[in-house]
């Protein structure tokens, strides 16, 4: 059926392709009546469906493909404009330097933390190690400890001093040195002393008087270390060779007892001390120390090692008879 010239529809086919520049488009092309248009199924095909691969645009956005003049790489990428201004693009083809470089710097990343990790773990293993040889051979608790004697007791109404001789075995690598003590010192005599007049008895009649106590030594007791024993030492020179130090290590039952010394003090002896309400005079005072008595020592001595969060604790309990001078 013919169509009206009048009523004829006039129809328009555009070919819009992607080029190189921005105004760059192929202008319409217009058809006439409907009836003289020649149908070309192919090409009509083609053109709908690049039309239809095209990417979704938002109004007001124009997609401008063109390839980047990079002296660095010679990729393209896909820019959106909007009045002319640059945005953030809608597609975005990254280069394949972009990804090298990502690559390394992960691989960067992963070796910072696989080496931090080992420097961790090493330093893990190294301070067990080394808690282990510092408790096996600097923390050992001192044995077979003894007071062997009270020595160089010198004593009156104002001032008590004497020194304390203790042995014992100390296996560790370094010397061990006792400062801390908690003792408390008597002096023992005879009732009859304290009389005014005094009163000769064939029958003793002892008292205990409190001289005082005492918190620290005034030269501390020292037993030396593996490393600085009296048997390495000959005349002032160190002597022990590599292999005996390691022999005494190896063999720590055979270590010898060493024997030290340490001097105490007690200001005012006897001061709190009361006879029938009354304190001890100095005719009192004179007639015990011209006169038998028994001096004694009871408490504990206590030092610290390495790595030991208590202090050692050493009872003491020992008792010397005293005889003065004629």
């Amino acid at each position: 059926m013919a169509a009206d010239d009048s009523t004829s529809a006039t129809l328009y086919r555009s070919s819009i392709r992607r080029s190189s520049g921005v105004n760059d488009i192929k202008p319409r092309v217009f058809l006439g009546p409907i009836d003289d248009y020649g149908f070309d199924e192919n090409e009509e095909l083609s053109d709908a469906e690049s039309l239809l691969s095209r990417p979704f645009r938002k109004v007001g956005y124009s997609i401008i493909s063109r390839r980047e003049s990079d002296q660095s790489d010679g990729y393209g990428s896909m820019n959106v404009l909007r009045d002319g201004e640059h945005l953030d693009p809608q597609y975005y083809y990254n280069s394949p330097h972009d990804f090298k470089s990502i690559y390394y710097r992960q691989n960067m990343m992963l070796k910072l933390l696989t080496n931090t990790l080992y420097m961790l773990i090493g330093l893990a293993v190294a301070f067990v190690t080394t808690r282990l040889v510092v408790l096996k051979n600097c923390d050992d608790s001192l044995s077979d400890f003894t007071i062997t004697s009270l020595d160089n007791i010198l004593m009156s109404d104002e001032l008590l001093l004497f020194e304390v001789m203790a042995s014992s075995r100390n296996t560790n690598l370094q010397d061990v040195s006792i400062w801390n003590m908690a003792v408390d010192v008597f002096l023992r005599t005879d009732s009859s002393l304290l009389e005014s007049p005094p009163i000769i008895s064939s029958v003793s009649n002892d008292i205990a008087i409190l001289l005082g106590n005492s918190t620290t030594f005034v030269t501390p007791l020292n037993f030396q270390g593996i490393l600085t024993s009296d048997e390495g030492v000959v005349n002032g020179t160190f002597t022990s060779l590599p292999g005996e130090i390691w022999r005494r290590l190896t063999h720590k039952s055979e270590i010898r007892p060493h024997l030290s010394s340490g001097q105490v003090k007690i200001q005012h002896p006897g001061r709190n001390f009361r006879y029938e309400g009354e304190p001890l005079s100095s005719d009192q005072w004179s007639r015990i120390l011209n006169s038998k008595y028994n001096l004694i020592v009871r408490g504990s001595f206590n030092y610290h090692l390495p790595l030991m969060p208590n202090n050692n604790v050493v009872s003491v309990a020992t008792e010397v008879e005293v005889k003065p001078e004629k």
